[in-house]
């Protein structure tokens, strides 16, 4: 309680980041109520770990960092720092040497300017923000599978850029309501709906009940978006892969594939899962 006091109410920030080949940790930032709670609770993290583990000082760029060690192979293990007003803490002290580096420096190239943009589009008056770098989450998502689907998985990387979702909790429902953006230096899926412009979404009218998910896109211009699609293709070597497919199709079966499937598409198109127990 005393702790929670020192820190300004509701202000927390978690950072994921990846430390090791399939390893994973977070980064605490809390703004302090004033300059002077650093010392206070750093005495309270000696007094309350007083015998269970050893806390050392340390110097990084002009700031201090402390480490708390239980035992050798303790889980409980961490380090705690101080920087711009802030109280940094980690499971991993390179984490807050490296979040120190990057207060010192906020002007570093670091700060990407799609994070910059998805950063200000931030809802104020919600539960939480979250940030999404598209490359990092997908190398966090596949430390967690196993290699049957870590392959799909590294598609998803150029998905997009930074994306950033106001989450707005109910009793029953986590609502979550952003905006995403691409690097257009890059080759991003998301770039396909460029200059498409967002069309009224109806298949809610339709789907079942018992739907478990499902993702809908709106397209204006379906000609655009083949011709988009294909040069996303060629860019990331996947356009005679899939033309060799699709020419398979058509000379085993006598029929024009992609125009009889573009020919009843309208203006969305979407994909449904229901029965996710027997979903492979």
């Amino acid at each position: 309680r005393q702790a929670a006091e020192m820190v300004k109410k509701n202000e927390l920030t978690l950072s994921f980041h990846r430390t090791g080949k399939n390893k994973f940790d977070f980064i605490a930032f809390m703004p302090l109520i004033s300059r002077s709670s650093d010392q206070q609770l750093v005495s309270m993290v000696e007094q309350s770990t007083e015998s269970k583990a050893v806390v050392t000082e340390r110097k990084y760029s002009g700031a201090k960092i402390f480490d708390v060690r239980f035992s050798e192979k303790s889980l409980l293990d961490f380090s705690f720092g101080f920087s711009d007003g802030l109280l940094i803490a980690s499971p991993s002290g390179i984490l807050i040497e490296e979040a120190i580096r990057q207060i010192d420096q906020p002007d570093s190239e670091e700060l990407k300017p799609g994070f910059m943009q998805v950063f200000r589009t931030a809802g104020q008056n919600v539960e939480a923000n979250i940030f999404i770098n598209y490359n990092s989450f997908t190398e966090m998502l596949s430390a967690l599978l196993n290699e049957k689907y870590k392959k799909s998985l590294e598609d998803f990387a150029g998905f997009a850029d930074w994306g950033e979702l106001d989450a707005s909790i109910r009793d029953d429902v986590i609502l979550l309501n952003g905006f995403t953006t691409t690097d257009q230096s890059a080759n991003e899926y998301l770039d396909i709906f460029l200059k498409q412009q967002p069309q009224k979404i109806e298949i809610e009218k339709v789907i079942p009940d018992q739907v478990a998910a499902f993702i809908v896109f709106s397209i204006e211009d379906l000609n655009r978006y083949k011709e988009r699609y294909r040069e996303y293709l060629k860019a990331s070597g996947s356009l005679d892969d899939y033309q060799a497919e699709i020419d398979a199709v058509n000379k085993k079966y006598g029929i024009d594939l992609e125009k009889m499937f573009y020919s009843f598409m309208d203006k969305e198109a979407g994909v449904l899962i229901t029965d996710v127990k027997n979903y492979d």
